[in-house]
This record gives C-alpha cells, structure tokens and sequence, in this order.
C-alpha cells in the first residue's frame, strides 16, 4: 500500500480548523443546497431568519447561531447525520478513538448507528474507519483507506491523525509493520492528543514485540504499563502484559514468560485463556518440567490457533496419541494451516516436495507473525536437507536471514 501521500500530509502539520470556520463550512453548504433544489434565499429564510441574514450566513460573513443554521438546514433536506457530522465531527472522532482506547465495542457501536449507510462523507469514512479496525474487518478498512489516501492534504487536522492512527493499525493488522512503524513515527510530533499518543506508542510496542526487537519494545513497556496503571485500563494493562509474555517466550526468557503470565491472575479471568495456558505451558517445557507443562498444555482449546502451535509439544506430554492426532485431523478439515498439515504429515511419513511447494502453503506464510514463518520456512528447509534437497534447502536458509536483516534482527 502507498502511503507516501499521508506521510507527506503528517509533516505539514498544518494548525487544526476553529469551530467558527466549521460553522461557515455548514453556511456553503447550505447555500450549494438550496441551489440545487432551485429554492431561493426567500424560500428557505421564511419564518426562520431575515434574507439579509441568511445571505450573511452564505457568505460567510457571520456566524449564525447553532439553532438557526439547525432549522436552516433542515429547511434545505439536509439530513441531521450530517449536521450532526458538521457541527460535531470532532468530538465524535474522539469518542471513537475513546472507544478504542477502552476496546468498548458497544460505544462504537452506538456512534455507528446513525452513520452505517452514510457514504462519501470524510469524516464518516475516518470514524467508519476506526470501527472496521476494532471489529478486525480488514476488507472495509482497505476500501475506505484506499479511498481517502490521496485526499489526505486537504484532511484538517483532527481527521488527519485519526486517520493515520487508524491506517498504521490496518498495517499491523496484515503484517505491514515496516509501514505501520513509519507512520507511528511520523505521527509522534502530536502534542494535543495524549490519547491518540498513547495508542501510537502502545502501537510501536506491538510492532517491536512481533518484530523481536526486545530492547525497543521493553521500553515502552514501562512507560504504558504505569500509565495503563494510573488510568486502571484493566483490560489494555492484560494485554500488554500477555504480548510481553509472549516475546519473552519467543526469546528463551521462560522464567519471565511465566512471571509475567502469572501476573494475569490479578486481573482475572483471561480473555483468551488458550494463550495463557500456551505460553506457560510452552515454557515449562522448555524448562524441562513437562509434567507442570501437561497441566497447561492440555487445556488448550482444539479450536485455538494456539493448539497448532503447541502441536508438537502436546505429542510428548499427552499419553494418548492417537486421540490427540484424530483431534489434529478433524481440526485441519475445517480450519486448516501449515502447522496442522505439516504435524500430521509427519505423523503418516508422507510429507513431500509438493506439499511445501503448494500455493497454500505458500500464500498461508503472510499470514503469520515472524516468529512462527520462521518456525515454517526452518521445517521446509529441514525437510528438503533430509532428502538432500541442499540447493533448495540454502535458498530457504537464505530467506530467513533475509527476513530477519528485514527487521534487523540478525
């Protein structure tokens, strides 16, 4: 995706409109309406205000109170989404970032209500924006970001860093982060918003930890867990915690991994508990102690991702291997991925060529964080060594060193 269009837009930074410059917005508008209906000023100012004032109001050269402009409006078929959107674009913008600051999806889904079948609207597409991120709905996102980005230099303001926030999250949300850390850089001049500042940063962090760059993302750790803290964010607070667990796991840090997850229970019950029971599980046994790790291990839901993760280390601690492969089995007929095929290729000895050189495995890469396509690509070139496949098996070794400088993480 090309965001060089915003990037240029966020370092402009231009000063935000005022209210009375938004309120002659709503004045032109009213007067490209009424054109188009053929009404004339007589028409429209009868028993609401003088001619003379209204074509003041046009002109921009008064600015009319809320109640008149309101019935003025209205006069014109206006509908009251957008006078709502004209008059109060702002602050529904930054409920909406509130919202998602609190992950309060059912706030968002309020301000939606009146704005769902609203289309061509900027400030509409801005807040239509943001509830597609909260609900994960990556196909409406890329529409809307698509159809804005070259209007970005002429967005205002308080629409601009709302809408760069929103698109640095799509990014993240399909693995983009080298973008995603672009914009989140860009956007750090923002002095007005400590909360949009706050979602950047805790944006950075998730990018950092996903990208195992474990210094970086430490340090915001502090940072945003004291605030988090001071705000009793309870839910954000778990979640930073857990993704901090999790790349403590991924870098060998176990006894971390498990203190950081045990932590968890003071906030109670996790909301994804498969993940909780993942990494302490995960960790234990790689401590050596697969006894504590059976207790985890096990509970992990069949339907979690986190269960195909956890495939070959269920295998050593679970005394049933058979039932256990049939759940891998059903499980890879109605949710399938590489971990699933590959386990269960291994399973059988029938893992080929063909099954790593398939499109779907290929394309399933993307899909994933950095640590687990690493965990993919080394089974491939594993693979391809134990059938002296070498040649192959250096260009996948090649790939992974390539990935990792991507994210300087040689």
């Amino acid at each position: 995706m090309q965001i060089n269009n915003l990037l240029r837009a966020l370092r402009k930074h231009n000063e935000l409109k005022k209210d009375t410059e938004r309120n002659m917005m709503i004045g032109a508008l009213a007067k490209k309406k009424r054109r188009k209906l053929g009404m004339t000023q007589s028409d429209v100012a009868d028993s609401i205000c003088s001619i003379s004032y209204l074509s003041k109001i046009e002109t921009n050269k008064i600015v009319a109170n809320r109640d008149c402009l309101r019935l003025l409006m209205e006069r014109v078929n206006i509908p009251s989404w957008e006078i709502n959107v004209l008059e109060n674009g702002t602050d529904i913008l930054e409920k909406g970032v509130s919202c998602i600051y609190s992950l309060d999806v059912a706030g968002y889904d309020e301000i939606m209500e009146d704005l769902s079948s609203v289309e061509g609207n900027q400030c509409v597409d801005v807040i239509k924006l943001g509830y597609y991120i909260l609900k994960n709905d990556i196909k409406n996102a890329k529409t809307i970001i698509q159809n804005n980005l070259e209007l970005t230099s002429s967005m205002e303001d308080s629409f601009l860093y709302v809408f760069s926030y929103f698109t640095s999250e799509y990014l993240y949300l399909v693995k983009d982060y080298e973008q995603a850390l672009l914009i989140a850089n860009d956007s750090s001049i923002i002095h007005r918003d400590d909360t949009l500042k706050t979602l950047f940063e805790d944006l950075k962090f998730r990018i950092y930890a996903s990208t195992k760059r474990p210094m970086e993302a430490a340090e915001i750790y502090r940072n945003l867990l004291h605030k988090y803290t001071e705000e009793l964010e309870v839910r954000r607070i778990s979640y930073l915690i857990i993704t901090m667990a999790k790349l403590a796991l991924n870098e060998g840090a176990y006894e971390q991994a498990i203190m950081l997850t045990y932590s968890l229970d003071s906030f109670g019950e996790m909301t994804d508990s498969s993940l909780y029971n993942y990494i302490i599980g995960s960790s234990f046994f790689s401590l050596k102690k697969e006894i504590t790790a059976k207790e985890y291990l096990e509970k992990i839901e069949t339907t979690s991702p986190y269960f195909d993760l956890a495939l070959d280390k269920l295998l050593k601690v679970l005394p049933n291997h058979e039932d256990f492969i049939v759940k891998a089995k059903e499980k890879s007929i109605t949710s399938p991925s590489p971990f699933l095929d590959i386990f269960i290729n291994e399973q059988m000895n029938t893992v080929k060529a063909s099954f790593y050189n398939s499109d779907a495995f290929e394309s399933s890469l993307s899909n994933y964080d950095f640590y687990d396509r690493i965990f993919l690509l080394r089974k491939k070139s594993r693979y391809l060594m134990s059938i002296s496949h070498y040649k192959e098996a250096c260009l996948i070794n090649e790939t992974i060193e390539e990935l990792s400088q991507r994210f300087s993480l040689s």
